[in-house]
């Protein structure tokens, strides 16, 4: 079976590998069952004040939408991996300074100033700290379950591209779901597009031409593909601006 598959500059995929992480694996463990020890929150505080507050701010409450706490940490983080958050800070944060570059924290240090994160966010502490391991397996939530994926966020949807010209649609498909990258060449994700069953969603595909010469959609019309790119909610619409794009069958079964 041929595929497809497009990507934008290596510029944005850069970038939306910084902002949005990994794809979380279901499990059942959010942040809500108690995954970090209050003693690990506190010597967190302490690795906070001295790492983070400078530009987090005291109270975590940010500057320029880089606050750790509340709504809006929340609607950036949620329906995602606690693997992503620690991954974006232990990765990035601080930021290099000029001509001095990164400081080293270790990752115990990372993960207590993480415990502290949560615990400002008011998430319970458990019996046992938090680890590295299985930190992809849990999701950041509100404490009443899973939402839709917020907007703004890099998702996969898998559906039967229809349309003509300008104007191309993704009909009968999947929920939207975080994804760590625009590559379509993951194998799982390819393998979950393949066997979706028809979804009741729709979704407008805009910047398919960014994708260069080699993206023609008359090609595709009827296929049932894995899109890839920034879900874009509208009061009547739902847009992606389409990153990646990759046929996973020829036909829709709908």
């Amino acid at each position: 079976m041929k595929s497809t598959y497009v990507l934008l500059p290596l510029l944005i995929l850069a970038l939306t590998q910084v902002l949005n992480g990994r794809q979380a694996q279901p499990s059942g463990k959010t942040v809500w069952s108690g995954i970090y020890a209050a003693e690990q929150a506190q010597r967190g505080e302490q690795a906070y004040k001295v790492r983070c507050a400078r530009c987090h701010g005291a109270s975590l409450e940010g500057t320029e939408g880089n606050a750790l706490v509340g709504r809006a940490f929340m609607e950036k983080w949620r329906e995602d991996s606690m693997g992503s958050l620690f991954e974006f800070i232990s990765n990035g944060m601080p930021p290099a300074r000029p001509n001095q570059g990164r400081p080293l924290i270790s990752i115990p240090d990372y993960l207590d100033i993480v415990a502290f994160i949560l615990s400002k966010n008011e998430f319970p502490a458990g019996p046992n700290p938090l680890t590295e391991e299985g930190l992809d397996a849990i999701q950041i939530q509100y404490k009443d379950g899973p939402r839709p994926v917020p907007n703004g966020a890099l998702v996969r949807v898998s559906g039967c591209l229809t349309g003509s010209g300008q104007d191309w649609t993704v009909t009968h498909a999947s929920e939207p779901v975080r994804t760590k990258t625009p590559r379509t060449t993951d194998y799982e994700e390819f393998k979950s597009a393949e066997t979706a069953p028809p979804g009741t969603e729709s979704f407008a595909l805009v910047n398919l031409g960014m994708l260069g010469s080699s993206m023609k959609p008359e090609s595709l019309n009827g296929a049932k593909l894995l899109v890839k790119g920034i879900l874009i909610r509208q009061p009547n619409a739902m847009r992606i601006t389409v990153m990646g794009v990759r046929k996973v069958a020829d036909t829709c079964q709908q």
